[in-house]
């Protein structure tokens, strides 16, 4: 499970620990955590990833920007959009953008892990 990479990408500090300790609790380790495109962008660059958990509303570019830069220049890295906003247009925007899932704050633990045990089995 440690070859499986997460990075979580949400402005806020409380959702971002919540995140983490709740993938941490089911031994699935995050290697990065940030709170804006622009760290995102910068990591990814160096650093490869298998998932990342993104929020939609992040300062400098929305949480749909951020999912097709990662789309586009590093498409095995699958993104799980996270929101408390559950409107239709913004799922589909999400899906449309290339995220594998779109999950609701607060994020239920089980469909979180499950989400991303579904992803670790299609890269296995």
């Amino acid at each position: 499970m440690s070859d499986f990479k997460i990075i979580v990408v949400d402005d806020s500090d409380y959702i971002r620990n919540q995140v983490i300790t709740t993938l941490n609790k089911n031994q699935i380790p995050v290697v990065a955590d940030f709170k804006n495109a622009t760290d995102t962008f910068a990591y990814l660059k160096d650093n490869t990833v298998d998932c990342a958990l993104v929020d939609v509303v992040i300062p400098q570019k929305n949480g749909i920007e951020i999912t097709q830069y990662i789309k586009n220049k590093y498409p095995k890295t699958e993104v799980i959009m996270m929101s408390s906003l559950e409107h239709d247009k913004i799922v589909i925007e999400a899906i449309n953008a290339g995220a594998i899932d779109f999950l609701t704050k607060p994020l239920n633990e089980k469909k979180l892990i499950k989400s991303i045990e579904n992803i670790k089995s299609k890269k296995q």
